[in-house]
Parts: C-alpha cells; structure tokens; sequence
C-alpha cells in the first residue's frame, strides 16, 4: 500500500503502511500481542522473524538496527553492505526508500574521514534523522525488540549449552563498556551448541558477541590465584543468570 503524504509532489511509499497513525497503532499491538504471547509460550516465531515482517524487509530491518544502533554514526553504502552481510543493490534501494520517509539523510563526510582517507570526499553518507516524525516510535520499537531478542538468547543458552553452573552477563548486555566478555559460562559445557548459538544470534543482534567458556574446576582454580580476568566479570555491572558456584564450601 502507498501513504497519502506527498512530499515535493511526489508519494514516498513507506514500510507498507498507511499512515503514522495506522503504523504507531500496528506497534503496539503487534508489541502488546509479541508480548504476551511469548511470555505465555503460545509463539515459536522469533522477535526479529516478527520484525522483519513488521517492516516488510530483511534488508530495512538490519538498516535500521544499525542506524538506531549507532545512532550518531554516519555511514557510506559499501560500509553498510559489509557489516549487514546484504548485497549492494538492496541496500541502495532501501537506503532510498528510508531517505523518502525522512527517516535517513544524506550528509557529509566526517572531519576525520576527510583529513584521513583519500577518496572520502566522494562517497555519500548516510545518517539517522533524528528529527524525523517517526523517530522516536522506531527507536522504541527496535529498542523493545533488542530486549526481547536478548531474553529469547539468554533462555536458549542456559536451556541448551549443558549443565550450566555459572552464566554471567556484562559488557554490551549491560552497558559495561570496560568489560574483556560479554558473557562468561561455567560448568559441563556442550561447546559446539554455544558457539552454533552465539552465531546465530550475532546475526539477528547485528554485533559480535564476546563469550568466555570454563570448566567448574578451571573457575575455581582462577578464583583461588584470584585471576585478574575472572575478577574483572564483577567488577562493573553484571546480571547473574545462573548462580551455583560463588559460594562453594
């Protein structure tokens, strides 16, 4: 379907839907539905397969995943096709879709990229236009499906990599910039079903995700020489998923 809003005496055919109205209200109750059907266990459909659907395109999903990610970056098409893993030709063509809506803008080369790097100059960028009417109902959407995604992929791990000790979250799943891992698992581990795991949803997040494996007895040996890496897991902000070690007597 086309929106009735015309822009430079042109109509911009926008995620499908037929007008802002019409689209912050499917938000909602796609979200409000997403989640109380998860928390009742009635829905096998991932939140990104909902998403996706929701926006009607892999290629615009993972666009607006890494704007809003970085939401201050500005990007040149080649660099995009990279980190997103899609071909160049869906990206041109989503990029100006997004541009029509208002939701992207083309920009200058950053200061550094053109004192830095020859050729710079040539590309276009591209940046998240935060004064875009719809900028704040994408944020919050994409915001509540990161959240979401991230209980599915903290659930399938601790259900389906062994017999689970330990399983700790810092670094990007709480804000911890500082930290050396993501996550760290202890305990009689399935180790091919983790990393099959851990790239699956690398994909479906959109960044790499830094794990660290041990054995029960290697966490305590650490522990005992007090092991500057493990120590450094609780030191900033963690959120224990498993707990069955830290007090062994």
């Amino acid at each position: 379907m086309r929106i009735s809003k015309a822009k430079n005496g042109r109509y911009v055919d926008f995620l499908g839907f037929a007008n802002y109205t019409v689209l912050y209200n499917i938000y909602s109750s796609i979200y409000n539905s997403l989640w109380l059907n998860y928390c009742c266990k009635k829905v096998k459909l991932k939140i990104y397969t909902m998403l996706e659907h929701l926006f009607g395109s892999k290629t615009r999903l993972k666009l607006l995943k890494t704007f809003f990610r970085e939401p201050e970056r500005s990007f040149f098409v080649r660099e995009l096709t990279r980190i997103m893993g899609v071909q160049i030709n869906a990206v041109r063509r989503e990029l100006k879709l997004l541009i029509s809506a208002d939701i992207i803008k083309e920009v200058d080369a950053p200061i550094d990229m053109k004192i830095s790097k020859a050729g710079a100059t040539l590309r276009k960028y591209y940046l998240l236009n935060d004064e875009s009417i719809l900028y704040p109902e994408l944020q919050a959407l994409l915001l509540k499906g990161q959240i979401l995604g991230e209980q599915e992929f903290v659930k399938e791990l601790k259900d389906k990599s062994g017999d689970v000790k330990m399983f700790l979250l810092t670094g990007r799943f709480t804000n911890e910039l500082n930290a050396f891992s993501d996550i760290l698992l202890v305990g009689n581990l399935k180790e091919r079903t983790v990393a099959k795991l851990i790239d699956q949803y690398e994909k479906e997040f959109g960044f790499d995700i830094r794990y660290t494996t041990m054995t029960e007895q290697e966490f305590y040996d650490r522990q005992h020489v007090m092991d500057k890496f493990l120590f450094s897991m609780f030191e900033g902000k963690y959120i224990l998923v498993v707990d069955g070690l830290m007090k062994r007597k």
